[in-house]
């Protein structure tokens, strides 16, 4: 309301509501804008090499990654990427080789080149395993550029929505990993399952 000179009140013009208003949505639009630019500043890691456990059926069998056939020299470039790769999270506890050989030290960290997301040991199913990893992320490596890596996993992301869904290189082998360490768990890990299905049934 402004007030004229008899000191009574008129109502503010359609014009000054108006310029009110759009002060208003700029001013929103600025705060938005800078929402934003907070939620950019989180590069976004696309994981790879996460394999099908017990507790994580979700994600690809490593058994359908086998590639007896893999370029040695495209090989050992891979292998090379993936140990100049940079720690950004430890985990409690150690992994375990899905085929069981007998390797006990899988680490537990996870590393990253900046756009990818790995296991600190994937390089074990390469080298032991013959696991060859997806072309994507072939590609990328062959063409990957080196320039300076966060290192701590807050200023990321996290994608497993590719990882997921990709299937390997001989989806109908019949040939499968393990789903855990030993028999004894799986054994277990039913038990409970069967004993909370039962409770709330």
């Amino acid at each position: 309301m402004k007030t004229n000179l008899s000191g009574t009140k008129k109502p503010a013009s359609k014009t000054c509501v108006i310029n009110c208003l759009n002060t208003q949505s700029k001013a929103y639009k600025h705060v938005s804008s800078n929402k934003n630019q907070v939620l950019k500043l989180k590069n976004k890691l696309i994981a790879i090499g996460y394999w099908k456990s017990i507790y994580e059926n979700e994600f690809p069998d490593p058994a359908k990654f086998e590639y007896l056939n893999w370029s040695l020299e495209e090989k050992s470039k891979i292998i090379t990427h993936l140990k100049n790769g940079k720690s950004v999270a430890d985990w409690m506890g150690k992994s375990w080789c899905r085929f069981r050989c007998g390797e006990n030290e899988m680490g537990s960290s996870c590393f990253t080149d900046g756009k990818y997301l790995f296991p600190e040991k994937l390089i074990h199913y390469i080298e032991k395993h013959h696991v060859r990893l997806p072309n994507e992320f072939i590609k990328h490596v062959l063409n990957y550029e080196k320039h300076e890596i966060p290192t701590d996993l807050n200023e990321y992301q996290v994608d497993y929505s590719w990882w997921k869904k990709e299937i390997g290189f001989d989806s109908n082998t019949s040939k499968n990993s393990f789903e855990s360490a030993t028999e004894e768990e799986i054994k277990r890990v039913e038990k409970r399952k069967t004993a909370t299905n039962n409770r709330n049934n």
